[in-house]
């Protein structure tokens, strides 16, 4: 069967004349790939504006949940300390700021918890 330039084809060739050769199948699986990454990108942050819209709709709609982001949340903080303590019951270390502290004749001691607290006072 000749060709476009009139040479004849190997006889494995099918192709016709114009007709493009195949795509190799690695390019294809590259170019699937990549396109689904893209699809599952943009599907994602769609349903994340989604979800932060009705989000805010129930929040609006149920005033006793707390406020929103740009609102500040009223939470207590815990102060920081590079100061650890030796919790004389239990022998666990505890930051002083954190720790259930008990004074005892001018010295002051600090305890893990309060069941520790109680255990040192008998």
């Amino acid at each position: 069967m000749p060709g476009a330039d009139g040479r004849r084809l190997p006889s494995g060739d099918r192709r016709q004349e114009g007709a493009k050769a195949p795509v190799c199948p690695m390019f294809r699986f590259i170019v699937v790939l990549l396109t689904s990454i893209f699809l599952i990108t943009i599907l994602r942050s769609v349903m994340g504006i989604l979800l932060r819209g009705v989000s805010e709709f129930m929040r609006a709609a149920n005033p006793s949940t707390p406020p929103p982001a740009g609102q500040p949340n009223r939470v207590p903080e815990i102060p920081h300390t590079d100061e650890l303590k030796k919790d004389p019951v239990c022998g666990t270390f505890v930051a002083a700021a954190t720790s259930v502290k008990q004074a005892v004749g001018g010295d002051t001691f600090y305890f893990c918890s309060t069941a520790c607290r109680d255990k040192f006072r008998r």
